[in-house]
Parts: C-alpha cells; sequence; structure tokens
C-alpha cells in the first residue's frame, strides 16, 4: 500500500480489530472504526435490501464522513463494508481481486449453506463494485464467470518486490538440499500436501515459515521438517537464502508474492498449476501436479548448476517487471478513473 500512498495525497487505512505499527504511520493516516450497530452480515444484507439509512445513523458512518475520501479502495474479502460505505455516501469503490474465494471455502470444507450464502455474498458485492483490478489473468477470466461486466474490470496488475531488501547474501548452508515453504499453513495453502511431501522425501530437509492455522496436524514430528514460526518481513530475505528451492502446493493462489521474492533472492520455485499464475510470471523452476512432486524435486535436487543459473536469471526478470514504483503508479491511475469530474492530479485515498 506504501506504493500507492506515495501516488495521493492522503491515503487513509480504516480497520476494524489490532493496532498499526508506528513505522506504517508515516505513510498512511489510521482510523479505527466504531463497530456498535454494525451486526453479522446475514443481518446486515438483508436490511440494506430495504434501505441502507441505517448506516447512516452508525458511528462509523459519521468517521467515513470526517476522513472525505475521493475513493473507497478494499482488497477482496473487505468489498462487504466498501459496499455499504459507497451506498450511504455515493462516493465509488474499487476492489483488488486477489483471491478465488469459492476455492478457498472448498479447501476449508465449509458448511454447504454457509459456503453457498457467504459466495453469494461476496460475489455480489464484487460486482456491484465501480472498478475490479485482478492480481491475475485467472482472476480476471473468473471475476467474468461471477458476473462482473468487463468493462468494469481493469487490466491485470500483478505485485512487485523490493529487491534491496530481497537479494541474494551469503549464509552458512550446510552441505544439504534445503527445501522452503513460506505463508499460511493453512487448508487451501496445500498444509495437508506440504506433509505428504516431506514424509515421502526423507533424505531432503525442509523449512517451513509462516502463520500455522492446521495446530492440530502441523507441525508433524518428523526429522527433516522444521517449523520456524512467524517470521517478521526483515528476516525473510535470510529464509529465502537458506533455500535451494522454494515450493508452492496450494490448491489455489492468485499472485503469490512468494513467488517474486524468492525469485528477487535467486531463488527458483516448484508450484502446483493452481498456485501459480501463468501467463502473469515466467517460471524459473518448474510448475507440475503435485503427484510429480517426488519426480520433480528429485530431479532439481541433482542439478545445483541449473538451480543456479534458474536463480540468477530470476532476480534479473523481477528487478525489470515487477517494481513496487510501476505498481503504484498503475494502481492509482485506475483509482482516480474512477473519480469522476476530477482533474488527474493527486487524491485522497
Amino acid at each position: 500500500m506504501k506504493a500507492i500512498a506515495d501516488n495521493v495525497d492522503s491515503f487513509y487505512v480504516t480497520y476494524f480489530w489490532g493496532n498499526p505499527k508506528d513505522e506504517w504511520k508515516r505513510y498512511f493516516e489510521f482510523e479505527k472504526l466504531n463497530l456498535k450497530g454494525y451486526r453479522n452480515r446475514y443481518y446486515r444484507y438483508v436490511r440494506s435490501l430495504i434501505s441502507t439509512k441505517w448506516f447512516k445513523n452508525l458511528p462509523m458512518y459519521k468517521q467515513l464522513i470526517n476522513i472525505d475520501p475521493d475513493v473507497f479502495y478494499c482488497l477482496s474479502g473487505m468489498q462487504e463494508p466498501a459496499y455499504y460505505f459507497s451506498k450511504a455516501t455515493a462516493i465509488p469503490y474499487v476492489v483488488r481481486l486477489r483471491g478465488n474465494y469459492f476455492k478457498v471455502r472448498n479447501a476449508m470444507n465449509v458448511m454447504w449453506w454457509k459456503k453457498e450464502i457467504n459466495n453469494y455474498l461476496d460475489t455480489k458485492f464484487l460486482v456491484e463494485a465501480n472498478l475490479v483490478i485482478p492480481i491475475s489473468t485467472n482472476l480476471k477470466e473468473e471475476a467474468l464467470l461471477w458476473g462482473v461486466p468487463s468493462d468494469k474490470i481493469s487490466t491485470v496488475i500483478g505485485l512487485g518486490v523490493d529487491t534491496d531488501l530481497f537479494k541474494p547474501v551469503n549464509v552458512n548452508i550446510e552441505d544439504e538440499f534445503v527445501v522452503g515453504y513460506a505463508g499460511r499453513v493453512s487448508p487451501e495453502k496445500g498444509g495437508a500436501r506440504l506433509i505428504s511431501i516431506a514424509k515421502q522425501l526423507p533424505e531432503i530437509r525442509f523449512i517451513v515459515a509462516g502463520k500455522n492455522q492446521m495446530p492440530e496436524v502441523f507441525p508433524p514430528k518428523l526429522k527433516n521438517l522444521s517449523y520456524l514460526g512467524e517470521l517478521t518481513l526483515d528476516k525473510m530475505p535470510w529464509f529465502y537464502n537458506n533455500c535451494d528451492l522454494i515450493i508452492l502446493p496450494s490448491y489455489t493462489e492468485g499472485f503469490p508474492n512468494v513467488v517474486i521474492e524468492a525469485y528477487a533472492c535467486q531463488k527458483p520455485v516448484l508450484a502446483t498449476p493452481e498456485s501459480f499464475p501463468l501467463g502473469d510470471l515466467d517460471i524459473f523452476g518448474e510448475v507440475a501436479p503435485f503427484d510429480r512432486w517426488v519426480e520433480s524435486l528429485m530431479r532439481l535436487k541433482k542439478d545445483g548448476s541449473r538451480l543456479k543459473h534458474l536463480g540468477e536469471n530470476a532476480r534479473r526478470y523481477v528487478k525489470k517487471y515487477f517494481t513496487w514504483e510501476s505498481f503504484g503508479k498503475k494502481i492509482v491511475n485506475h483509482l482516480r478513473s474512477v473519480v469522476r469530474g476530477e482533474p488527474s492530479g493527486k487524491k485522497k485515498v
């Protein structure tokens, strides 16, 4: 979001829970919204079918009016409050589509009735947006299938990577092949697959960093798998540089920042077809169905010179095509497009 903030006059971040870090306050204004009267989503939706006037009586409405933004920008998953904010204020809203909630709920085995209702609501609030900015070509195609009009879907905008932070560094690597996984350990991210591949290849060392959302089964009692917990951003370059290869066993992804961070550190990847944004990212490594991963890993393990060559090319690639500066300008240009009647100068988001 800092890349966006660099291109607007002011960027207000509204939030419901937790507290912002002090360092973030250098780039954003923060407003913690008062949730009084903002009941469960099913009740809110039924009430909104009659009128959205109820929203104007909420404390959070008064907070938003005081901010007086030109446009609401939200990440997918938060399009519902943006929808209500927009209806109550007549201010347009833009959704950054970053994942497929249908596939996520399927992987998490959400109860069928909850899945149907929540899929319907998330889709409705997406379709009603003034603009949808997809993070990958696959998600752009999904948005069309969900009913978002083509003229309300922007060009695909991926992510950026800080190649000054994420870069190759010398670390004390032991004489063994190390495979790394960075991200949430959860059903849709392929947590069970991660355990399975480590069991099948005891001769390979696996290291994992990220939030554990499967505590009942992870971490498993395996000698060749080490769980490092959640690492701060400044520790992630150290993590990547301690690996020979980064894996993505997910069942669904949008545009995984793990890939371009690994590339920036000169690390190739092995990914499932479901997790890799084919057409939006070049492949430095392999994309293979999970049932062929044992074969792929053993082949990659034997060819250290190829891995080194792939990593070097991967870093050159992201330095050229995935800068945060370019990302910020592209997003803000789209935000400007939905602010009717405004000059092309900076905006408040």
